[in-house]
Order: structure tokens, then C-alpha cells, then sequence
């Protein structure tokens, strides 16, 4: 019998969550105004929404946009490159700020576990579910609405100011539930991990829903327990494909050593293997944001970053991959350039397995950010070169003329730096960033080398 409908299914919490918020892929040109019509579902008597909002990419050029970051449980804002700080929350309990397309709203989490809005300026400020914790959330592309997996494992959708919520997909708590979700990039369409259990897990797999309700519909039968299970990574540049992992399934240990990369045919198909294995850390994929037919990988077995990992470019439709950088680097964090010609990533040498300790760490800090242009295949330049820290997670401006990364030096201090594209003097932006989730004392270490540094900052550009 068919899987069409959510209300009688049974399912089981994902094992794993190795990473809050789905990848999510937007393109937009400067200048532009992004009409957007959302249509409420039958249930809703609200009338359609027409929303008029601004590009995402500011138009002034002399403008970089926003930063949002944490410095003492407390969200901090200022605009790029020089603007004076303000502080919206003083509460000091608050982490992982994300910005809405618009620039006007931040989601954050509170306490470690609810989510709340609030405008730029602090105003506004409210818990997204009163009195509920939420794990995923994820902004719409280009308007300022989110969708959010309930705590008891549903599917909502709602806007920032609170109009318009909608129920997209309904949970039977305790034996179904949503996992990670993702925007298609025409904001048609919501991607979504289902999994269902009655004594034990028996269905998991891959389902899309219109953004505006509807009938959800499968995409993809994970095959799980024996095939594994499927982990969403997001959509392509164009729509066209859901890029996944699939990997064993109960063994977090061996989903942890990296498992095969994949993109569906949305309109039908088989899957296509883009790697065999990658670690599922969200920035070690990078779309073209130009929409094109590519993605760049960070491509290699095993947890630890600081070893045999390489930077493939893989089209997507054919998984037809070629590797730019040699075996005798370790790459890390991909930031794809705006015009689809650069990337930016993070290399070390590749010294073999550094295993943890003293070796571990000297080795970390050679990591440097490098460009190179795909297009026209000339070799990588080295943009940052101090001895003295350790320069990870670089992500372009809208204009692609510089490139903001993290710092972190000897003493495990960490600090956000802005470097001309081109190469130049780094400026320093913010000191005194706290990794969160350990101690200071072992912040260099992360896990096996990789450090999450999304819930530190956001960057509107």
C-alpha cells in the first residue's frame, strides 16, 4: 500500500542530528525586489500573502550588511564594516543567530532550546512556540517566513511577525516525526526527513510538501534498517535535485567517519553518487550560486579533518568530479564566490592521522584560507599567512570583494576578521567569541578538528 497521507504514520526520532538547520540555497540580483505570493492552506482563512521585499544583496557598495554574533550569552549587531555595536538581548542565555532574508528579523535560540524572534533593534522579541522547545527551523529564500518541526514532531510554517501560521505536516507523537527540512529555492516547496516506528523503526525516508499545505508526497524510500538512513543536506542550485547522505543505521560511529553524498531527481530517478564518503558537516558542501549544475565537496573518509580530505567540484545531474586541490592538503569549510568563478576554503598541510594532543593542535594552526578560480583553472593564492592563528569558515561578501573568516589564536581566543578578496591586510571585526558547546580549554580541538562555528554569528549581506 502507498504512503500518501501523515495522519496514521508511525515513526522513530532520528539517531542522529549532526547538524540544526538545513542547508538552504538563494540567488538574487542586486537591486532587484522579489515579488513573493504565498497561497494559505484550505484550513486558514486568512487571503493570500503578497509580500514586496527587498533583494537580499544590498545595493549601496560601499555597504556589507549585518553582523549578528554572541559575546557573553548575549546577541550583539552591527553593520559592516564599521558600524557601532548595539546589544538587543541582555539575558545573557542566547546562541545561534540567524538571520531573515530581509535583514530585519533574527531567530535565535534562547536557553539552549527555544526558539525566539525579534527585529534587529531588539523590539518585537517573542518565543516562536510559547512555552515549547523547537530543534529545526529554517527561513523561507527570499521572504521573511520560517518553517519549524514542533515538538511533537510536526511541520508549521508561520511568519516572522506571527501571520499567517499554517500546519503542513501533522505527527502521530512518540511514532512519527520530521526531522531535517529544507526550502526548495523557489520557495514552492518544503523538503522534509519523515520516520515512522511501532516497536521499532521500520520507514524513514524523503518527502516534500508545498509551502503552502497540501498533500506530502515521497520522494525517497531510505530502505532503512538495511540500507541506512538518508540525513537531508538540501536542494540544488536549480531545484531540480535533494542532496542527501545515506549512511548505516544505528552506528553513529560509522555515520561519523563519512558516508556516501547523493542528489535525487526530484521529478523521479534514481540517485546519483556525487562522493563516496564526506563527513556531514554543512560546510563541507558548497552550491554554485549562480544556480548552475555544480557542487563543491570536501571529499574523504574518516572523522578527522585533519587528514584526507581533498576539494572536489561535482556536477551534480552525472557525478562526473574533479579534484582541485592535491592529496598533500587537508581542506575544510567551502564559501563559494557569488559570480560562481571562486572558492574559498580552508587548507593545512596533511600530515597523516594527528590523532589529538599536542600534535593535533600545532597542526590545526597552519590552517589558512585559500581562493581559487574554477573557472579559468589557474592555481589556488593563500590569502591569510600568520603563524600565530589559525583561520577557518570563510564566507564571500555580496559583492565578492571580501571574505569575513574566523580567528581563533594559541591561547584559544576566537575573533571574526574581514580580508580584501584580492588579498590585503585582514581587519579585525569582533574579539571574545566563546565556541559554545565545551570549555574553552579544548575549544581548539572541536570534534576531531572541526569546530561548528555557525552558532556564533550570522552574516546578512
Amino acid at each position: 500500500m502507498a504512503k500518501t497521507r501523515h495522519m496514521w504514520s508511525k515513526a522513530l526520532v532520528p539517531l542522529i542530528s549532526l547538524f540544526s538547520v538545513a542547508c538552504g540555497v538563494l540567488a538574487a540580483m542586486p537591486g532587484s525586489t522579489v515579488i513573493v505570493t504565498t497561497t494559505i492552506p484550505p484550513t486558514g482563512e486568512a487571503p493570500p500573502i503578497t509580500q514586496e521585499l527587498p533583494s537580499v544583496i544590498p545595493t549601496i557598495v560601499d555597504d556589507l550588511g549585518k553582523l549578528a554574533y554572541v559575546q557573553g550569552g548575549d546577541i550583539w549587531v552591527r553593520h559592516l564594516p564599521d558600524g557601532e555595536p548595539r546589544q538587543p538581548t541582555t539575558d545573557g542565555s542566547n546562541q545561534g543567530p540567524r538571520w531573515s532574508p530581509s535583514g530585519e528579523w533574527l531567530a535565535f535560540w534562547k536557553a539552549g532550546s527555544q526558539v525566539w524572534l525579534m527585529r534587529a533593534d531588539g523590539s518585537e522579541a517573542r518565543p516562536l512556540v510559547e512555552g515549547a522547545d523547537v530543534s529545526i527551523f529554517a527561513w523561507a529564500p527570499t521572504t521573511d517566513r520560517l518553517a519549524y518541526v514542533t515538538d511533537d514532531g510536526g511541520l508549521q510554517a508561520v511568519n516572522a511577525d506571527g501571520a499567517y501560521p499554517a500546519t503542513l505536516v501533522v505527527s502521530e507523537p512518540g511514532r512519527s516525526k520530521v526531522g531535517h527540512v529544507a526550502w526548495s529555492p523557489d520557495e514552492i516547496r518544503i523538503a522534509y526527513e519523515w520516520w515512522e516506528q511501532s516497536e521499532s523503526l521500520h520507514y524513514q525516508g524523503l518527502w516534500e510538501v508545498s509551502a503552502d499545505g497540501g498533500e506530502p508526497r515521497e520522494l525517497y524510500d531510505s530502505g532503512v534498517p538495511g540500507k541506512g538512513e538518508v540525513i537531508l543536506a538540501g536542494w540544488s542550485g536549480d531545484g531540480r535535485f535533494l542532496l542527501f547522505w545515506q549512511g548505516p543505521i544505528p552506528s553513529a560511529s560509522m555515520l561519523a567517519d563519512g558516508v556516501p553524498l547523493y542528489a535525487l531527481p526530484v521529478d523521479g530517478g534514481a540517485p546519483v553518487q556525487l562522493a563516496e564518503a564526506t563527513l556531514l558537516h554543512p560546510d563541507f558542501i558548497a552550491l554554485d550560486p549562480t544556480g548552475a549544475d555544480q557542487i563543491a565537496v570536501v571529499d574523504g573518509g574518516y572523522r578527522g579533518s585533519w587528514t584526507n580530505k581533498r576539494l572536489h567540484v561535482i556536477q551534480i545531474s552525472s557525478g562526473e568530479s574533479v579534484a582541485v586541490t592535491s592529496p598533500n592538503e587537508a581542506v575544510s569549510s567551502l564559501a563559494w564566490s557569488p559570480d560562481g568563478r571562486r572558492i574559498a576554503y580552508v587548507a593545512m598541510p596533511d600530515e597523516g592521522d594527528l590523532g589529538g594532543g599536542d600534535a593535533a593542535r600545532q597542526g590545526l594552526m597552519k590552517r589558512r584560507i585559500w581562493v581559487v578560480d574554477v573557472e579559468d583553472g589557474s592555481p589556488a593564492r593563500l590569502l591569510t599567512d600568520n603563524s600565530m592563528h589559525r583561520d577557518e569558515y570563510p564566507l564571500w561578501s555580496a559583492d565578492g570583494n571580501h571574505i569575513l573568516f574566523v580567528r581563533m589564536d594559541g591561547d584559544d581566543n576566537v575573533s571574526l576578521w574581514l580580508v580584501p578578496a584580492e588579498g590585503g591586510d585582514p581587519h579585525l571585526l569582533v574579539d571574545g567569541l566563546v565556541v559554545v558547546g565545551g570549555p574553552p580549554s579544548n575549544a581548539w580541538f572541536g570534534y576531531y578538528g572541526y569546530v561548528g562555528w555557525r552558532p556564533l554569528f550570522d552574516w546578512w549581506r
